[in-house]
């Protein structure tokens, strides 16, 4: 199978109305185009594109394709996309439009598995015409190769991305935990709190506000000592003192400290979640942008508030034990439209690459 070239991919791929380099398609009449579009419908293709036709339609493969009606022009764009990531990293695109457009979606699924992940994407300018996509890999997901299929529309006219990902192997560590009569029974102790604190932080870890650009830069360790008790997607086996055991996920970094060490927000963002729950103890969750979450465990003291707008390095609390915690330590994690991500991963770089384009598009057309 032929590959788009990775500039292609990395760099540019520009479409402009008029009669230039990329080909322009009409399609049938009775296609399913057509019924989106409301009137005879075209599909504008950069070169690189390659496609097939199955039964009267056109199906694309691979590459950029502009659909609109014959009274209408095509949306031009241009993107950056990388053609890999990893295990628990996080896969970004940026897409730069000639106009204003409604929405972004992208997803990616694996080729010839049932693993899929969609996320939606948010535009970082007042115009709308640029967009961004951030969509976590679970640290349990498959390596191997995996369709991008990225669409922004607007009305009725649409953008279809369609390419090769691969998701790299990363390997994890594991480890055991034995816990003391006090935690063990705090862990298998059935409690309909447990129930409605989790279902609580799955929703907020949900949610998505579009306008909710907190912080675009890279993310800061949230406290001075760096000694970690526990990494990101260590498997863990926890032992009790009843024989029982259970195996489980941890979604985040350790970081052992005394107790009273003062911890920091690791981005500018809004306190979305500031209380004491059973397992995680006293917790805070901050908004950084939309479905982009850190969360910090078993603080000793919770210093902020609900609501409250936070700068990067403002005190949130202090190092603590509370809640599910054998010593004191921090448990910091980041969430990326729910999925658990390598916080490390936005410490080395920034979490919106303003500089993926030196100029606008909007100049070339």
């Amino acid at each position: 199978m032929r590959k788009i070239p990775l500039l292609a991919c990395l760099l540019v791929a520009l479409l402009t109305p008029g009669p230039i380099s990329p080909e322009t398609l009409r399609l049938p009449a009775d296609s399913v185009a057509s019924m989106i579009l409301g009137g005879r419908p075209y599909c504008r293709i950069s070169e690189q594109c390659r496609y097939e036709w199955l039964h009267g339609e056109l199906n694309p493969v691979e590459g950029l394709f502009s659909y609109y009606a014959a009274n209408q022009l095509p949306i031009g764009v241009r993107f950056a996309v990388p053609e890999q990531t990893a295990r628990g990293e996080v896969l970004s695109g940026y897409f730069q439009f000639t106009e204003s457009i409604d929405r972004l979606d992208a997803s990616l699924e694996q080729r010839d598995g049932d693993s899929s992940i969609t996320v939606k994407g948010f535009p970082v300018d007042d115009a709308g015409r640029t967009w961004y996509f951030l969509l976590g890999i679970p640290s349990t997901a498959e390596s191997g190769k995996y369709s991008l299929n990225v669409r922004g529309s607007r009305d009725r006219r649409y953008t279809l991305y369609l390419a090769e990902v691969e998701v790299r192997y990363k390997r994890f560590g594991s480890e055991e935990i034995a816990f003391n009569q006090s935690l063990s029974e705090l862990m298998t102790t059935p409690d309909p709190r447990k129930f409605v604190e989790f279902h609580e932080l799955r929703e907020i870890l949900a949610s998505f506000r579009s306008r909710s650009l907190f912080h675009t830069g890279n993310l800061s360790i949230p406290v001075e000592a760096t000694r970690r008790s526990s990494q990101f997607a260590d498997r863990r086996l926890y032992s009790y003192t009843d024989g029982g055991s259970s195996r489980s996920l941890h979604n985040g970094v350790d970081l052992a400290a005394p107790e009273g060490t003062p911890v920091f927000a690791s981005g500018a963002g809004r306190v979305v979640l500031a209380k004491e729950r059973i397992i995680t103890g006293n917790s805070v969750v901050i908004e950084h942008l939309p479905g982009v979450f850190s969360l910090y465990h078993h603080l000793q003291d919770i210093e902020v508030q609900e609501g409250q707008r936070l700068f990067q390095g403002q005190r949130i609390g202090t190092v603590g034990m509370t809640g599910l915690a054998t010593g004191p330590h921090l448990h910091w994690e980041l969430r990326v439209s729910g999925v658990a991500v390598d916080p490390d991963f936005f410490v080395g770089r920034p979490m919106i690459d303003r500089t993926v384009f030196s100029h606008n598009i909007l100049d070339q057309n």
